[in-house]
């Protein structure tokens, strides 16, 4: 566990305990049809990503304003009927193998490490400062395909560079720097040679 408690000073203090099961959690935001948020399991050779939150909430979410007075109470009965069942569902997640989960949901998968050909770790885009988004993980799979990741907390995206910096060594480029005076990733400065 040495190794893990130097990248956790590596990138920003105080980090969140990673879970007992090698986990972090992300937004999923391209390829669109498997967009979510997940949490992502490592195991072994292989990444399991379970589906925590769907594009269906964020949907009903958006559209309750076309409703009119009635549309405004949708949120309101949304959060009352989800918050039992996340809350389950955050319970088993905790005490569950990822093995038995993935069958769980059709946009549940496994990413064997052998398929990333590259992965990069940017910071927050300007326009997303503002909103909930730390940073960002590109992976490049397969033949030329694309996933984005997106981190929507600081402590999210150092759980996911203690554990993958270790299993993507040759391939994983991290272009981030924690800025201790504005508490968030920033693009990492590029050395001066002198």
């Amino acid at each position: 566990m040495s190794g893990g408690r130097a990248a956790s000073c590596q990138f920003g203090r105080n980090p969140k305990k990673v879970a007992t099961q090698a986990a972090f959690n992300a937004r999923l935001v391209s390829p669109v049809s498997l967009s979510g948020k997940y949490r992502i399991y490592v195991r072994s050779n292989n990444l399991i990503f379970i589906l925590t939150e769907g594009t269906a909430n964020s949907i009903l979410n958006s559209i309750h304003g076309f409703w009119g007075p009635f549309g405004a109470v949708i949120p309101l009965f949304l959060w009352l009927f989800t918050q039992r069942q996340t809350h389950e569902f955050n319970r088993r997640l905790e005490g569950a193998d990822p093995e038995d989960l993935i069958r769980d949901n059709e946009k549940n998968f496994r990413l064997h490490l052998s398929e990333i050909r590259d992965a990069t770790v940017e910071p927050a885009s300007l326009l997303w400062l503002s909103s909930k988004q730390a940073g960002r993980l590109n992976l490049s799979i397969r033949q030329d395909e694309k996933m984005k990741l997106d981190f929507e907390s600081p402590n999210e995206l150092r759980a996911a560079l203690q554990l993958l910096t270790p299993l993507l060594p040759s391939i994983l480029r991290v272009n981030v720097e924690w800025n201790e005076k504005n508490h968030r990733f920033q693009k990492k400065k590029t050395a001066v040679v002198a």
